[in-house]
């Protein structure tokens, strides 16, 4: 019965000895933890080949982006600062007017507001002119289809008289893009 005793009380403490080492020594934690770690590590390079797997769909979509940013930039007036898009855009009317035979009386470019956090801003113009209405309809239409991006925001058109009036003066005011530097 001693015996009994003593194999119990042995047993006892080696069931104390080996929880306190595996509460104290790492190595008993590493056995567990290396799969978790393992099962992590397989399952964070699948992803990365999937990653990989779509590299060329990701390379052709990038070339198709910077395509469309080409595309639309084209749209936008020259010059990075409003000055110089007010004469791009000054040019543009003046050259247009002149197609269609319109002498443009005064032009006037309006300060845009100054908004710093915007890649892309605004800058608008007014003009004003004497035609007759087949020439006002021909300017108007090739503002609207020019390679720049222009927008006709107010248009005022008055007889020139009763006695003519297909000869009328007009007033538009029009806003375009700029790129910001």
């Amino acid at each position: 019965m001693y015996m009994n005793r003593k194999n119990i009380l042995i047993i006892i403490a080696g069931i104390l000895l080996i929880a306190v080492a595996s509460k104290y020594f790492p190595f008993f934690k590493s056995i567990n933890t290396s799969h978790e770690e393992i099962e992590l590590n397989v399952n964070k390079i699948a992803k990365y080949k999937a990653m990989v797997s779509k590299r060329n769909k990701l390379e052709t979509k990038l070339i198709s982006m910077h395509t469309s940013i080409e595309k639309i930039s084209s749209l936008f007036l020259n010059g990075n600062s409003p000055s110089l898009a007010g004469v791009d855009m000054q040019n543009i009317i003046n050259d247009i007017a002149g197609r269609v035979g319109i002498d443009i009386k005064t032009i006037r470019i309006i300060t845009p507001e100054n908004t710093p956090e915007k890649k892309y801003n605004k800058i608008s113009i007014q003009f004003s002119a004497e035609s007759t209405v087949k020439q006002l309809k021909e300017m108007l239409y090739k503002i609207e289809s020019s390679s720049k991006y222009l927008k006709i925001k107010d248009i005022s058109i008055r007889p020139k008289s009763i006695t003519m009036p297909d000869t009328v003066y007009f007033s538009i005011n029009m806003e375009g893009l700029f790129n910001i530097a």
